[in-house]
């Protein structure tokens, strides 16, 4: 602990000097990149303010790897901050989304088959005060499997603000989100549909510390809380459910960024992180015993309760050592958690089934510990030509938990090179990474539910509602060695004066699966296999027209996947291949914007009947939107719009997470 406190003492007397953000690099979290030697895609979020969405994984599906891009796996840095969940910000928080495409990802917190986000959010630096409001509404219906429809709602209203107070600037944003889920109504059901209420508060302030110093704070509250009384139709069975939930995380970060000459810089973070769950069902439900087969009618509650808590201290210190057309950086990052993480899974049933009787079981979970890590690197940059950068993430949480053993080196490396002359017209890159990583690069899961994840958790699979009796032994067989690397490589081609590029990311990267079966003689066994995921990816990104009267922007996104999963254990493997990606399109003419975004799945294997697969091609009409700007003196920036989300889908194989539609209207403004 002498050496930790030492340590933090040194990170908070760097921070009296001064600092200045670098608009010319990336902040991954654990280290900084530069921009024209990264392959990135940038999502503007004005893009996505007109589609109404709870998860923005679920918005962003088709600019990252189409249809399997979902909330396990993203993760996210704010502002040069790693969290565990992008949601607790609303999208008018959010100025842009930079989704990197480089190994250099996994040694930022993206676990191996994760994608890097970066998320920069707004700031107002106008010297007079300015307000946005924003508001829209939403009719949603979803496809059951009896073929009916059922007709709910889904609103969301923002107000933001920021001003300067003397060299103060603050802000704050506040945002109140309500969205239902239409489900098979139980005949002795009061008819209350499953809903969340979610409220995301953000407040900031930052101000500069004398010519080359700033200093911001910024703190996130995101609370919700809902209900329902329903019957599942995930199997179309009659199930009676009664649910309750509520759910907070809190992000809190200070930062200062100081910098002691031109070429010395440093930024220090410190924060806070917590989550907290409760969630409840009453159901009933029909079980099995394995010994007759026999099913039975049951009541089972179940509940479930999560707390998280996390210190985090971050600090990074830069040299940028300039000589002629050279740039020498060495850097090291320094990052401390202190993590605790509470867990309890409860269930009771009893009924008629049983005469009365029943069981009751739970699944308990608490940890504590301390996590250090050390990521020091060096970048060797000629003009704008040529770039290399390596280094290590080196595990030294030894040296703050005193039950830890572990001291491991995974290094990382990133090669860029600019094939054409800056003057030209014309821009041709070429990259290439590759990073090798573990779990200690992994903040907990704190995160909080869409309503999807309610409804899928209680309607969907009931823990407990199989008994299987019997003994016998465990086998658990060997992990597979090299696992844990990711490769990525690629190149960008842009022309038409920069306004068009045509890109290409290969990406090659693998985690461990664990499948539970049988084997003879009443052995359960969990097999380990090897997970590699190997995409393709090109894309055509950028302004065809700009300028004059019409306007448009476009992205084009087609993915080649390749997955195997290979038990060497078994002498067993298997592979699928699949295409996956997406069409954004942006169009204006005058004062009229159209938007529309389409999302596509072929050669995916679905199940049509009990041991029959089929492979199928869907598409998906994502998000359709006509928006038009007013001229008012008193409200600026006012534009009204109608909307809808997955207005066309595949019957055989939906591509909308939760199979609803809507259809709505909306309006933000400014004075």
């Amino acid at each position: 602990m002498k050496l930790l406190n030492l340590m933090l003492c040194g990170m908070l007397a760097c921070s009296v000097a001064n600092a200045q953000t670098d608009s010319t690099y990336l902040d991954l979290g654990r280290m900084r990149a530069r921009k024209e030697f990264t392959q990135t895609t940038a999502i503007k979020a004005s893009d996505l303010a007109q589609m109404p969405f709870t998860n923005l994984s679920d918005a962003i599906r088709l600019w990252v790897n189409g249809a399997y891009t979902d909330k396990s796996t993203m993760t996210y840095v704010v502002d040069g901050v790693m969290i565990s969940d992008a949601d607790a910000y609303s999208i008018y928080d959010i100025e842009e989304i930079t989704i990197v495409q480089n190994a250099l990802s996994q040694s930022n917190g993206a676990g191996y088959v994760q994608t890097l986000a970066l998320i920069t959010t707004k700031k107002g630096n106008g010297a007079k005060p300015h307000f946005s409001v924003a508001g829209q509404a939403f009719v949603v219906d979803r496809k059951l499997s009896g073929g009916t429809y059922n007709f709910n709602f889904f609103s969301q209203y923002n107000v933001t603000a920021s001003a300067k107070i003397g060299k103060v600037a603050v802000g704050g944003s506040v945002n109140f989100l309500h969205d239902e889920m239409p489900v098979t109504q139980g005949n002795e059901l009061i008819p209350t549909v499953p809903n969340l209420n979610r409220f995301r508060t953000h407040l900031w302030a930052e101000t500069d510390l004398g010519e080359k110093s700033k200093i911001s704070l910024h703190v996130n509250y995101a609370p919700q809380f809902g209900d329902g009384k329903y019957a599942s139709d995930s199997l179309g069975s009659p199930d009676a459910h009664s649910m309750k939930f509520n759910d907070a995380l809190v992000n809190a970060t200070l930062q200062l960024q100081t910098a002691f000459t031109s070429a010395l810089h440093n930024k220090f973070s410190a924060g806070y992180m917590a989550n907290k769950q409760h969630g409840h069902d009453d159901v009933m439900y029909d079980y099995q015993h394995s010994y007759d087969s026999a099913y039975y009618n049951q009541l089972g509650q179940f509940e479930n309760n999560v707390k998280g808590h996390t210190l985090f201290i971050n600090d990074n210190i830069s040299y940028n050592w300039r000589l002629k057309d050279w740039s020498i950086e060495p850097a090291v990052n320094l990052n401390f958690q202190a993590i605790k993480y509470e867990s309890k899974n409860a269930y009771a049933t009893g009924g008629p089934g049983l005469g009365g009787g029943g069981t009751r079981g739970w699944t308990e979970q608490n940890l504590k510990g301390n996590i250090l890590t050390a990521t020091p690197s060096l970048a060797i940059t000629y003009k704008n030509i040529v770039s290399i950068q390596g280094g290590i993430a080196q595990d030294l949480s030894k040296l703050v938990q005193k039950d830890y053993n572990g001291s491991k080196a995974y290094p990382f490396v990133n090669v860029a090179a600019n094939l054409l002359p800056a003057k030209t017209n014309l821009s041709w890159k070429l990259y290439g990474s590759y990073a090798k990583t573990a779990t200690i690069n992994n903040l907990p899961a704190y995160q909080i539910n869409d309503l999807g994840t309610y409804v899928d958790n209680f309607g969907g699979t009931k823990p407990g509602s199989v008994f299987v009796f019997g003994s016998g032994s465990i086998y658990v067989s060997p992990v597979p060695k090299n696992y844990d690397q990711r490769y990525q490589a690629g190149t960008d081609f842009s022309f038409f004066k920069n306004r068009l590029t045509l890109g290409y990311n290969y990406l090659n990267t693998s985690d461990v699966i664990f499948t539970s079966t049988t084997l003879p003689g009443n052995i359960s066994a969990f097999l380990a296999g090897k997970y590699t995921m190997e995409r393709h990816q090109v894309s055509l990104v950028g302004q065809v027209l700009q300028g004059g009267t019409f306007g448009w922007r476009t992205g084009l996104f087609v993915n080649f996947f390749k997955n195997t999963i290979n038990y060497e254990d078994l002498k067993i493997s298997a592979n699928q291949k699949t295409n996956s990606g997406g069409w954004t399109n942006r169009f204006a003419y005058k004062r009229l914007s159209l938007g529309v975004d389409l999302l596509y799945l072929l050669n995916a294997q679905t199940s049509v009947a009990a041991g029959k697969t089929e492979k199928h091609n869907s598409l998906l009409l994502q998000n359709v939107y006509l928006a038009y700007a007013i001229n008012s003196k008193k409200l600026h920036n006012l534009n009204s719009y109608i909307s809808s989300r997955n207005l066309a889908d595949s019957n055989i194989m939906p591509l909308a997470s939760d199979n609803r539609r809507f259809y709505g209207a909306g309006v933000k403004f400014d004075f």
